[in-house]
């Protein structure tokens, strides 16, 4: 499965993101604190609800703390 298109609301770090990701590689880079591990956070949680489709699994939540501005 490849990505074709990545976007992020309120989550975390992120205020607002779209990201067409390279069909190849993509690299994230940037400095620690602005959001590389927010984006791939929020990507598998996304993805999070495919597991739930079969029986006995359980996907990935997005927790309260997640949510932007949630945190003091």
């Amino acid at each position: 499965m490849k990505l074709a298109e990545v976007a992020i609301m309120d989550y975390r770090a992120i205020g607002r993101l779209n990201l067409r990701p390279d069909p190849v590689l993509t690299v994230l880079h940037g400095a620690n604190g602005h959001g590389k591990t927010s984006v791939l956070s929020a990507i598998a949680t996304g993805l999070g609800v495919i597991p739930t489709l079969l029986p006995d699994v359980s996907g990935i939540d997005v927790l309260k703390t997640d949510l932007r501005g949630s945190r003091p």
